[in-house]
């Protein structure tokens, strides 16, 4: 019995200076996770002006973003980011316009409602009776003076692609039957997987290529001709959409999923056109080359394209100067019809 009560001691008190290191163990580790403040931290800051603008062929000029940067360590905060006071210009054939101050807006839908602060709006400027048209090179020349004194000024100048123009071979979409796999976590349980039919709808459209200009597919919608529904799917913007060329042509391409059947867990928008009387509508757009620079550099990758590569580049800007930002034209958008080829 003396033996046993003697073990009995020693496992209860391994056990109890066990659970004591473990408990210091996830305590250390669980602090080195947490997030810390830095505090007595300067760093290099240089105060720009920070420039976004779209101008789209055959639209009125606003919603010019003009704001500023904010100091690394500050959290980022859009009423002190906006700049009211500008004096702001954009100069076509000779002609300069003015830009003035765009009031805030309420917003116009229940979902741009839903968190929706008068203060959280960038300042965007406007250029009453301007109209752009492609074709035609535009300028922008921003001046501010911040609280300091120091006067900044950041230009900007961008081409109005004309509208994409197909080249001579046939633009092609195939759909092709091919089962999508989902995999949908259910906690605390363990994650359902499953198989449902659909089509894979892959749109090819050769385009004659002009200097200095990148090409994208921007919607990609199956239309039934008979009942005139409709199923529009956006294509976001990213390198695998947007093209340049050096060579004649350039074939952009974009695909789109459409699902013929859901489950029990998988339930998504099913595709419920005819297949006989279906068209697939693309819309292609051209854009200042300029975009795709961006685009391809906007997360400091290197060559290969990996976030922890060593010799990443900062992003290219077409703002120079005091500042730092987009000025892209967009042209008007072609809108190619194609009967689908349908493939097993």
């Amino acid at each position: 019995m003396n033996h046993y009560r003697s073990y009995h001691h020693l496992r209860t008190l391994f056990f109890t200076l066990f659970l004591a290191v473990f408990l210091s163990g996830s305590a250390w580790l669980l602090q080195s996770c947490m997030p810390t403040t830095v505090t007595g931290v300067e760093l290099a800051y240089e105060e720009k002006i920070v420039v976004y603008a779209s101008l789209l062929a055959g639209e009125p000029v606003k919603n010019i973003q003009i704001t500023r940067t904010l100091p690394p360590l500050d959290t980022f905060n859009v009423e002190r980011s906006r700049i009211e006071n500008a004096v702001a210009t954009i100069s076509v054939d000779g002609a300069t316009f003015p830009l003035r101050l765009q009031p805030r807006v309420a917003p116009r839908t229940i979902v741009d409602s839903i968190n929706f602060d008068l203060a959280n709006q960038p300042s965007l400027y406007e250029a009453p009776g301007l109209t752009i048209q492609e074709g035609k090179t535009y300028s922008i020349q921003v001046s501010w003076t911040n609280p300091q004194g120091v006067v900044k000024v950041a230009t900007a100048t961008t081409r109005i692609p004309l509208e994409p123009v197909l080249a001579g071979q046939q633009p092609v979409v195939i759909w092709r039957p091919e089962p999508f796999r989902y995999v949908v976590n259910r906690p605390p349980t363990f994650p359902a997987t499953g198989f449902v039919p659909s089509l894979l709808a892959t749109a090819q459209i050769p385009l004659q290529a002009r200097n200095g200009e990148a090409y994208r597919i921007e919607t990609f919608t199956a239309r039934d001709t008979v009942n005139r529904l409709t199923t529009t799917n956006a294509i976001s913007l990213g390198t695998a959409t947007l093209l340049a060329s050096s060579t004649p042509t350039v074939t952009v391409t974009s695909s789109v999923r459409y699902y013929l059947q859901g489950d029990s867990i998988f339930k998504p928008i099913l595709f419920k056109h005819s297949t006989a009387s279906t068209v697939s509508v693309v819309r292609v757009f051209a854009h200042d080359g300029a975009l795709l620079d961006f685009i391809g550099t906007q997360a400091r990758n290197n060559a290969t394209g990996s976030p922890f590569g060593s010799s990443g580049q900062n992003p290219l800007w077409n703002v120079r100067g005091d500042g730092i930002g987009l000025f892209i034209g967009q042209s008007r958008p072609l809108q190619v019809t194609v009967r689908p080829d349908i493939r097993q």
